[in-house]
C-alpha cells in the first residue's frame, strides 16, 4: 500500500479498501479520484472566463496529462485547492452516510 498517499488513506479506510489486493487498490482509488475530479470540473468550468474556457478546450484537444490539467486550473482558479478539498469532503461525507446505511 506504499503507493497510496496520505490523502487517499481516508478513502482506503472508509471503503475498507485495505482488504483489496494491492494490484487492484490503485485502480479503486483512481476511480474514486476520477469521480471526485468530475465533481470539481462541474464546479470550476462555469467559473472560467470565455477566454480561459477556450484555452481549456484547446488543452483538452491535446489529451493532456493530469498534471497539465491541474496546473491549468491552479493558474486560472485562485481557490482551486479549496474546491478540491471541499468536493473530496462532500464525497467522503456522502459515502460515509451510504456505507453506514448498509
Amino acid at each position: 500500500m506504499n503507493t497510496i498517499n496520505k490523502n487517499n488513506q481516508s478513502l482506503v479506510d472508509l471503503f475498507g479498501l485495505d482488504k483489496v489486493a494491492p494490484d487492484l487498490l490503485e485502480a479503486q482509488v483512481a476511480e474514486i479520484g476520477t469521480t471526485i475530479f468530475e465533481e470539481v470540473l462541474v464546479e470550476v468550468l462555469p467559473i472560467l472566463s470565455p477566454v480561459d474556457l477556450e484555452e481549456y478546450e484547446k488543452l483538452m484537444d491535446t489529451n493532456p496529462e493530469p498534471d497539465e490539467m491541474l496546473n491549468f486550473f491552479f493558474e486560472k482558479i485562485p481557490n482551486f485547492a479549496q474546491i478540491i478539498e471541499d468536493k473530496k469532503n462532500e464525497f467522503l461525507k456522502e459515502a460515509n452516510i451510504i456505507t453506514s446505511e448498509i
